[in-house]
């Protein structure tokens, strides 16, 4: 079923964001919507003209399992997250994909 929900997410200062002001932000978005969207909702809303070009990769948490998976742009949300995201803790790490073999 489709439901918009709340992900927190941290962008790790490293890369194509070394000098990247980072904090814990928090982003609405339906949980049907393809991972894709979710990027660029990231990079529309949050980024800086500085950042806007970064190529990045988003990185689903999962304290439950004590896992941290990369999240497939064809994906969609909901594929990672339940309908009610533990909102105490961060649940993507936005990581700079620049430097990468």
């Amino acid at each position: 079923m489709s439901k918009n929900i709340r992900l927190t997410f941290f962008v790790i200062p490293t890369g194509a964001f070394f000098g990247y002001q980072s904090q814990i932000n928090g982003i609405y978005i339906n949980n049907d919507k393809l991972v894709s969207t979710l990027q660029t909702e990231i990079r529309d809303q949050y980024f800086t003209e500085e950042f806007k070009n970064a190529i990045f990769t988003l990185h689903a948490i999962d304290y439950k399992n004590k896992t941290c998976k990369k999240m497939k742009l064809d994906d969609k949300i909901g594929d990672y997250f339940n309908d009610h995201p533990d909102s105490r803790f961060i649940n993507i790490l936005v990581k700079s994909t620049l430097g990468e073999s």
